[in-house]
């Protein structure tokens, strides 16, 4: 025993007991640590004989400086030499609160269940009852997190982390699917903090699953959301998903008072804007027939024969598929649009009104699209117009236009020619009309944002024959030269081979035995915006005039047997848009091109195939996309895209313009040819 006493003995002693001290509360706390690594310092050893005050004045130091390990052995330290008050409870809190950032959520809840015990009624204790609702939440516990948050809100009405109970209620709920009462919790959860009782930055989480919540609401879950938010700030958002739900259930009167709930229940234009729109829908939805489509077609006068192949093309298309059960049976309520856009906006009308049809194909001609279009925009029925009309769809959100204007023409046209081809300087030949005059300015003001030039324009009246007069002003023919233009004429780059004297062995009419001026020539191609019947007359006009070789460039009028046939010699090479070509390898054009001659015994053009196309892209939107309204329908041609017809792919972009391109034809011995 004296030992004991012994300085030198004590001395070496005390030392054994800290280092063994040491190793069992290092061993404690790593034993635990598993998942985070928390900065670490070297440790201060808390000696047996060490002032408990300044064992927990170390331990509030270190866990300020983010040094819990060491924060952890002198907390444990402190309840070791002092295990209870007010100090002991601190520790408690200060150790749970470790483990929990260590993600040792059983540990944490020991500590925090032994607060509650062995300091009840104390000031904190709803803070420690809000960590264990949290713990529980964060262990997917959400069955005890529910019991634990409402009760935590029985014992504490008024206390100022309500509102965080309450999001944590709401976050339980939903994740053990009873989203009616998640919703509950955060409406409560929102009000709270919209009366500055909760903190204001957790609004936004709030905001954003309630609306999550609401968003994916199915009708039952939206008819109770109501009941218990039609008051709230969501009331809106309610009453338009529930407007909505109800319509698509084809519960009209519900829909409608649904929509004027949405209308009472706020001051923004935005949503009143909203609940007009539905009212519209449930007004018109028992008077149109879903599966009724009006074709406003010219039928008699000067394009009827154009009006007509529209028509075969959609009536074989219906043929083919009366038998096929999975597409919706389509019933055409056919009008003449006649030769005045009075008649067709008549007709369109009645169709509307009397006939009740869901949605509108045509008309044809520019001329009465426009007057039609603004019709069917007034009435609130989708028209597909087939007019290649600049900026028809101007006139509002329910005209579509399914036909290939001619700017897109152009486009594809210069791509070809100035990216590929490398021409750079054109000329334009063009007929003295609404048609030429606007696709001469298209192609010159294209022509020239591509880098190329306009080096000669000249236009002709429509019914023109005879085109040698503009033909020599474009080439310097008709204007006497001076004889120092002669002069510098020799020294031109660009200029063809010295005339040729015959053809065909004869004396060109009016040819003098002397040589005949050269055409000077500064364009590589001519743009020739006009039918198949005058470029056929113009292009022979070219040779007959010295200009061989000359690259011509046309439009989709272009596209005739018949241009073969009368000028196809003097075309070759000729370049010119279109949106379909029969001689196309593709198995559903030719299979189509053979069912369209054996039914109507001639060859289909484009505007068959568009026909053709048009009533098959509806039928297949109708099937995958369920429509009730014609606003239904609108959202349908807008978003639909999954079908691939005789033209391309059918689909509409945000001007509601058809998306495809133009393919290119060309003239090779005596057949077009597709450029690829």
């Amino acid at each position: 025993m004296r030992l004991l006493f012994n300085p030198k003995k004590r001395a070496a002693l005390a030392v054994k007991g800290r280092a063994a001290l040491l190793l069992v509360l290092v061993l404690l706390f790593f034993a635990c640590q598993t998942k985070t690594v928390i900065k670490e310092q070297p440790p201060v050893i808390s000696l047996p004989g060490e002032n408990p005050d300044v064992v927990f004045t170390r331990a509030e130091n270190e866990f300020k400086a983010q040094n819990y390990p060491a924060a952890f052995l002198d907390y444990n330290a402190y309840l070791l030499k002092i295990p209870t008050g007010e100090r002991a409870r601190i520790a408690l809190y200060q150790i749970a609160k470790i483990k929990t950032m260590l993600f040792e959520y059983k540990e944490a809840l020991i500590y925090l269940t032994r607060l509650l015990n062995e300091y009840a009624g104390h000031p904190d204790t709803p803070l420690v009852r809000y960590e264990i609702l949290e713990i529980y939440y964060r262990t997917a516990n959400y069955e005890a997190a529910s019991a634990a948050g409402q009760e935590w809100i029985r014992h504490y009405p008024d206390h100022a982390l309500r509102a965080e109970v309450c999001f944590l209620l709401g976050k339980a709920y939903r994740a053990l699917g009873d989203e009616a009462k998640a919703f509950q919790w955060w409406l409560k959860s929102s009000e709270l903090i919209a009366k500055g009782r909760g903190d204001i930055t957790r609004q936004k989480e709030v905001d954003e699953g309630i609306q999550g919540l609401i968003q994916g609401a199915n009708l039952e879950l939206l008819q109770s959301l109501e009941k218990t938010g039609a008051e709230s700030k969501y009331a809106p958002l309610i009453y338009h998903k529930l407007a909505n739900a109800y319509l698509q259930a084809n519960k009209i009167e519900e829909a409608r008072v649904a929509a004027m709930d949405l209308i009472r229940s706020t001051t923004d234009q935005n949503w009143i804007s909203s609940g007009r729109q539905i009212l519209e829908m449930t007004a018109e939805k028992p008077v149109v027939e879903r599966n009724r489509i009006g074709c406003l077609l010219p039928l008699s006068g000067p394009f009827a024969i154009y009006g007509q192949e529209v028509l075969n093309g959609i009536q074989l298309a219906l043929q083919e598929q009366k038998n096929n059960e999975e597409l919706p049976k389509i019933e055409l309520v056919i009008r003449d649009s006649g030769s005045e856009s009075d008649l067709s906006v008549l007709e369109l009308e009645d169709m509307v009104r009397k006939e009740k049809v869901m949605a509108v194909i045509g008309p044809l001609a520019s001329k009465y699209s426009v007057a039609a279009a603004r019709k069917a925009q007034e009435l609130g029925v989708p028209i597909i117009t087939l007019t290649q009309k600049e900026g028809i769809t101007n006139e509002g959100d329910m005209v579509f236009q399914n036909s290939m204007t001619s700017s897109k023409e152009i486009k594809t046209l210069l791509d070809k020619a100035v990216h590929e081809m490398s021409i750079t300087r054109f000329g334009i030949l063009y007929p003295d009309n609404a048609y030429g005059r606007s696709l001469m300015n298209l192609f010159w003001d294209q022509a020239e944002e591509m880098g190329a030039k306009i080096t000669a324009i000249e236009s002709y009246q429509p019914n023109e024959t005879d085109f040698a007069v503009e033909i020599r002003k474009m080439t310097g023919l008709y204007y006497p030269r001076p004889e120092s233009v002669k002069q510098l004429m020799k020294t031109m780059k660009y200029k063809l081979p010295k005339s040729i004297k015959k053809i065909d062995g004869k004396k060109k009419p009016g040819q003098n035995s002397k040589e005949e001026e050269e055409p000077f020539i500064d364009f590589e191609a001519v743009f020739i915006p006009d039918n198949y019947k005058q470029a056929a007359l113009i292009a022979p006009q070219f040779p007959f005039h010295n200009i061989f070789s000359m690259r011509l460039l046309g439009t989709s009028l272009w596209q005739s047997e018949e241009l073969l046939e009368m000028a196809g010699a003097y075309m070759q090479g000729a370049v010119f848009p279109s949106s379909f070509f029969i001689n196309s390898e593709s198995g559903p054009v030719k299979e189509f091109a053979k069912r369209f001659q054996e039914n109507f015994e001639t060859k289909p053009g484009l505007l068959a195939a568009t026909g053709y196309d048009t009533i098959r892209f509806i039928q297949n939107m109708m099937k995958e996309t369920p429509i009730q309204t014609r606003r239904d329908f609108q959202k349908a041609l807008l978003s639909y895209d999954g079908y691939y017809g005789l033209t391309g792919r059918i689909a509409f972009d945000q001007q509601r313009e058809t998306t495809r391109s133009p393919l290119l034809l060309t003239i090779k011995g005596k057949y077009f040819n597709v450029i690829p």
